[in-house]
């Protein structure tokens, strides 16, 4: 078996697993476990200088990595895997002891 004929199995296993996967989560009664702080990473630009000349320079911006707040849960079931950038208010309420 050569190379190329390998890669195409390989790719129509692949096609064949994620189609499996698609349906096995819709068809799932999630049953999410705990939610866990999984912070997204991300280049942030921040403006340079300009360069060239004349009516329109090309603004140039340096990248520093930077992370942004978001949530995850995963099915137990399924595996299915959601993320969230959103936080919903939390109501303390007093607690009294006796």
């Amino acid at each position: 078996m050569n190379h190329k004929s390998e890669i195409e199995r390989l790719k129509k296993e692949l096609n064949e697993n994620e189609i499996n996967q698609r349906l096995l989560e819709q068809n799932c009664n999630h049953k999410w476990m705990l939610t866990k702080y999984d912070p997204e990473e991300y280049k942030k630009p921040v403006f340079s200088h300009y360069e060239g000349h004349g009516s329109d320079p090309n603004p140039v911006y340096n990248y520093y990595s930077a992370t942004k707040d978001r949530w995850s849960r995963e099915c137990e079931h399924c595996g299915k895997k959601e993320y969230t950038y959103e936080k919903a208010p939390v109501k303390y309420e007093p607690k009294f002891n006796g």
